[in-house]
Order: structure tokens, then sequence, then C-alpha cells
């Protein structure tokens, strides 16, 4: 049991009880499950969870890369042709230069400040939230007023905001909700746009993932400046991919969850709860690493 434990489940300089570990990896799943399968936005609060039992913070980030994209193929098959081609064109571009600097950025951040900047995004994503649930109101409100129609240069702000946050710390549901939102797409339109959305750039992000180490190596024309310091941090290894193996069997149940739950449920309770806890796991990186970092 041991040897399972070590080779196929605790990541290796994990500190908490293996009983402890696994409750927090499935409800950290069970936030992205639910979070693709129609409950947008939740999924945010997975890896701030996994931060708080990983002691390496790009581990995590690692770690959780392969599960979203598996969680965002399994959506699919529940919205197979219910999406806004148009609404995901025009952002697309600006989000593929926003991981591009967030893959820079990565290769600059030590583990203590990986933590914070997720703890950071996941207080903003709290405040972005209460943004969004005042947008719906207002639409809800002026039924009459036209629907949003974004162009190359009003869907830049989202996309390069969308970009940079889903690279360094998964994170991008506020901001890509509050963009797709005001469009009044129907309900199942709405999350098959977004599951589209998120599988494509994750997808894209596993390359960047494993570009970020040879960074250091790369200089910057004319400022003769590396890319990123030469340790720059290896995110996705042989370890990150075997820790991950024995959640992807419970990963179906939870996206399936999510798009019942879509169907029968009033989100806003579900919501609150969610969105206190990811301000109480962002309070707690924040604070847990600002020492470290001699903030």
């Amino acid at each position: 049991m041991q040897s399972v434990l070590e080779n196929w489940i605790m990541p290796a300089d994990c500190t908490c009880s293996p009983v402890m570990y696994m409750w927090v990896a499935f409800v950290a799943l069970a936030m992205t499950g639910i979070s693709k399968g129609g409950f947008g936005g939740v999924g945010t609060l997975s890896v701030p969870l996994m931060m708080m039992v990983v002691p390496k913070g790009t581990f995590a980030l690692g770690m959780w890369l392969p599960l979203l994209v598996y969680c965002d193929i399994l959506t699919l098959r529940y919205y197979p042709r219910e999406w806004q081609p148009r609404s995901f064109w025009v952002i697309a571009p600006w989000t593929f230069v926003g991981i591009i600097l967030g893959c820079l950025l990565l290769g600059r951040m030590s583990p203590p400040m990986t933590k914070f900047l997720v703890g950071a995004t996941s207080i903003l994503f709290v405040g972005l939230d209460i943004v969004r649930a005042w947008l719906k109101r207002r639409i809800d409100q002026a039924g009459d007023l036209p629907a949003f129609k974004p162009t190359w240069l009003t869907a830049s702000p989202f996309g390069l905001a969308a970009g940079v946050s889903t690279m360094v710390a998964h994170a991008a549901g506020a901001i890509t909700t509050i963009y797709f939102l005001p469009q009044r797409m129907n309900k199942r339109d709405f999350v098959g746009t977004q599951a589209r959305y998120y599988f494509i750039f994750n997808s894209l992000k596993i390359p960047f993932y494993a570009a970020v180490p040879f960074l250091g190596g790369v200089t910057i024309p004319l400022l003769n400046q590396p890319l990123a310091p030469a340790n720059s941090p290896t995110l996705i290894t042989a370890e990150t991919l075997t820790k991950t193996i024995w959640m992807l069997p419970l990963a179906p149940f939870c996206v399936w969850l999510g798009a019942t739950l879509n169907e029968r449920m009033s989100p806003a309770l579900f919501h609150k709860v969610v969105y206190a806890l990811l301000l109480i796991s962002g309070v707690y990186l924040v604070l847990s690493n600002w020492q470290v970092l001699g903030l």
C-alpha cells in the first residue's frame, strides 16, 4: 500500500496525511468536473486547494493541466453542436498572446511566488464574480438591451487577461464569463462555447508548460537578456503525469454531475459556498507566502 501511495498518488514532498491529500484532490477534481459540466468558474477553486497540500505550486499547476484537458473532452460530449463560433474567434488571438506572456511570467516565478500569485488571483476572481453577478442582474433587468457584439478590439482586454491568468493559475473563468455573458447566448450555447474555448487553450498550454524550462537558454535580441532564469521550473514531468492517473476514472462522474446539476439545480447557493471557500484558500495562500517572499 505504501508503495502505491508513493509511486502513484502522493507527490514526493507532500507532508499531509494520505487520507487528507486524497480528500482534497477529490474535492478539487469535483470542482473542476462540475465547472466543466456547466457551473462555470467554480473550477478555479481546484488549484488553490491543491496548493494547500502540495508544497510546490508549479507541481500542482503541471499536474492539473492534463486533468483539465480530459474534463474538457468529456464536457464536449454533452454539448456536441452548441456554440457560437464568432464569439470564440474574436477573443482567440488575444488569448494566445496572453498565454505567451503568462509563459514568460511563469519562467520567472519561484514556488512561493507561484502560490502567492494563485492566491491573489483567487481573491481577484471573487471580486470579478461580484461584477459578473451585478452584470447578470443588469442584463436580466434590461430585457430589451441589445446583445454585446464583441470586435477584435473590444475582445482584446478579455483575451489578454484570460490568457495570462489561465497560464499562471488555471483561473480564467470569471474573465471569460464576463466576456461571454453579455452576448446573451442560450444556456447550452454559452456552456458549449466556453467548453471549446477551454479545450483548445488548455491543450495549447501543454507545449508552453513543457517549454518553460528552456526559456533560460533563449536570449532577447538587442537587450541581451534571457527570457527566463536558468533554473526555471519544470511544470510537466513524469511524476506530475503519474500522480494524475488515479483521478482519471473519477473525472467522467464529476463532469456528468456538473452537466446534471446545470440542468436541474439553481447555482446561486452552490456558487456562494464555492466562492467563500475560494476566498478563504486565496487569503491562506497569500498570507502563508507573504513572509517567505519578504513582502
